[in-house]
Parts: structure tokens; C-alpha cells; sequence
């Protein structure tokens, strides 16, 4: 069940996805043939074997797993995905009210409140040209 009736909206989905979402999508129509009556068709990309609901823990340690793979050594959860996504956004200079519709804020002031910490090195290199306007 959603969280908020913004919970449920278009998300632009980038190129380089694609084809692993088409893959998955494939995976889970051959597991709905193998399991036939006791597939859980939720309409799910992401899912069991059968169709069930992924356990949130089993995530964090998939996630876990990966960033010991990769050598990161952090204590990065499932959600802080969500704040690393908005973060980099922010910080290409993505417009703020398209960040806010992306992840679903009714509120701009949200979207920036809680993630205008991130902005401060970058509001550092425009204060020193501040510098070079009486040139």
C-alpha cells in the first residue's frame, strides 16, 4: 500500500535501465509459467520468485552484500537511496520543483529543507564570485 496518494506517479525511467527492466519483466512471465497457480500475481517487476512481496530486510542485505563487493565500507540502508538520488540531483543543478515531483514532496520547502546541507561547497564556489563582480 503507498504511503501518500503522491506515492503513485510516472517516474522517468533513464535509457541505460531499460533493458535490465525488460529483463525482468521476462524473468517474471517465465516464473508465472513455472509456478503457474501459485504465482502471486501482484504486478510486480521487483519480486520473489513467486511473485511475493520482497522482504525489506532481505534488501538491506542484498544492498549490503553489493557494497562490500564493490569495497565501500559503509552503513548505507535501502532508504538512503532515496537521499542520494535527491542529493545528486540537487547538486547537477537538476530544477528543485522537478526533484520535488520526482520524489513525490507535495512541498518544495521539503524537498530543499531537507536537503540543502548538500548544497553548501557548492554555494562556497559561487560566493567567491562574488570576488570578481567588482572587476
Amino acid at each position: 500500500m503507498p504511503k501518500t496518494r503522491t506515492s503513485i506517479r510516472e517516474v522517468p525511467l533513464p535509457d541505460m535501465l531499460k533493458p535490465i527492466i525488460k529483463a525482468l519483466i521476462k524473468k517474471n512471465i517465465e516464473n508465472k509459467l513455472k509456478f503457474g497457480e501459485f504465482y502471486l500475481n501482484n504486478n510486480l517487476i521487483f519480486c520473489k520468485e513467486n511473485g511475493d512481496y520482497i522482504d525489506n530486510k532481505k534488501l538491506n542485505r542484498h544492498l549490503k552484500a553489493a557494497l562490500n563487493m564493490a569495497g565501500i565500507k559503509s552503513d548505507i540502508h535501502y532508504h538512503s537511496l532515496r537521499h542520494i538520488f535527491i542529493t545528486n540531483f540537487l547538486s547537477k543543478d537538476i530544477n528543485p520543483s522537478t526533484v520535488m515531483d520526482l520524489v513525490g514532496h507535495t512541498d518544495i520547502k521539503m524537498t530543499m529543507l531537507v536537503y540543502s546541507e548538500i548544497n553548501k561547497d557548492k554555494n562556497k564556489k559561487e560566493y567567491e564570485k562574488i570576488n570578481f563582480v567588482f572587476d
